[in-house]
C-alpha cells in the first residue's frame, strides 16, 4: 500500500510538473532560492508509463483500461 500512496496520494504541499529539460537549473535554482524541496522523478516520452520496480504499462494499454473503465 505504501507505493499506491507515494503514486497516487493526495497529501499536501506536492506538485508534480512537467518542463523542457533545458529548463532544469533555472528550476532547481527557484526552488533553492525559495527553499523549495524538488526531485527529479522521471522523463516522459516513449511508448510507456513505467515506474522503474513497480510497473511498466504500454500506452495503447493504459489508454485502452483508461477508455473502457466504466463500460
Amino acid at each position: 500500500m505504501r507505493g499506491a500512496g507515494i503514486l497516487f496520494g493526495e497529501g499536501q504541499s506536492r506538485f508534480l510538473i512537467s518542463f523542457a529539460t533545458e529548463a532544469l537549473m533555472a528550476l532547481n535554482e527557484l526552488a533553492d532560492r525559495h527553499r523549495v524541496p524538488m526531485v527529479n522523478v522521471g522523463v516522459t516520452g516513449g511508448g510507456s508509463i513505467r515506474v522503474d520496480g513497480a510497473f511498466d504499462v504500454g500506452l495503447e494499454q493504459a489508454r485502452e483500461a483508461y477508455e473502457t473503465a466504466l463500460d
